[in-house]
Order: C-alpha cells, then structure tokens, then sequence
C-alpha cells in the first residue's frame, strides 16, 4: 500500500485501541513479505499490548511474522543463536510504550 509506512498503521491502531479485519489486511499489503527488521517487530509486538481488541486474524498474523523473522532472518536458517534470542525475549518483555514512543516521534504532518 504506498503511502503507508508500518508506523502510520501502528499510530492508527493506537489512536483506534484497535486491530480490525482491515488493519490485518492493510498490514500485510504494507510488509507483504516478512518482517525484515527488529525494529519493525518490537513495534508489532509492543502494539500487541497497546490495543484493546483485535481481529481474530491478528495473533496468528504476529506469531507467524515474528517466528518468520526470528528463525527465516538467522544466519543460519531455521536455528536461533544465544544473541537474537535474547532479542527475543527482551522484546517480548518491553512495555506498550514502544508504539506509543514511535507514534510520538512521528513527523506532525505523516498521515495516519
């Protein structure tokens, strides 16, 4: 979807409290391979916390993502070395507050 960055669609779902059957399927237009970077996972994983309803759809979507970027994205394929599991874990251990922070540095006149 041009025009759309994942952070766009993460301040919308914040300011919605909110992941509809159309945010998943936006989502997956905006990074329609895999997730390819930490940062790009640690803000799904943190907007996972930060919403209060989510599409049925959503969970199995971030799962799949972030085990595709774990475990695709190692630099041996399908093996997780000590470094990037303590990524892991302390990504899936941060508080809401990372989507919230990208949102807040995001230029006033990014659309949303």
């Amino acid at each position: 979807m041009s025009g759309t960055s994942p952070r766009d669609f993460v301040c919308r779902a914040i300011e919605n409290r909110r992941i509809s059957f159309g945010d998943l399927r936006r989502l997956q237009h905006i990074l329609p391979g895999r997730i390819t970077t930490r940062d790009e996972a640690e803000i799904l994983l943190s907007l996972d916390r930060a919403v209060d309803r989510a599409d049925r759809g959503w969970s199995a979507y971030l799962t799949r993502a972030v085990a595709d970027f774990v475990v695709m994205g190692s630099e041996r394929t399908g093996h997780i070395d000590c470094e990037k599991a303590q990524w892991l874990m302390m990504a899936l251990s941060r508080p809401e507050d990372c989507a919230r922070r990208h949102c807040r540095n995001r230029p006033a006149s990014a659309p949303v």
